[in-house]
């Protein structure tokens, strides 16, 4: 994907990344997260394949 990344350090868009961090991935459930959340606005999918 393309697209412009934003810091999140407060608020709710930044509570809800950590949420679904934490209801993804089990190790994250115990752990504080204090730290800053980057997400990224995306403008465009790409991708590529290979063929033999």
């Amino acid at each position: 994907m393309d697209g412009t990344a934003r810091i999140l350090t407060d608020g709710d868009e930044r509570v809800r990344a950590v949420n679904a961090l934490r209801g993804k991935f089990p190790q994250y459930r115990e752990q504080p997260l204090a730290d800053a959340v980057v997400a990224i606005d995306v403008e465009e999918w790409v991708g590529w394949s290979a063929s033999p």
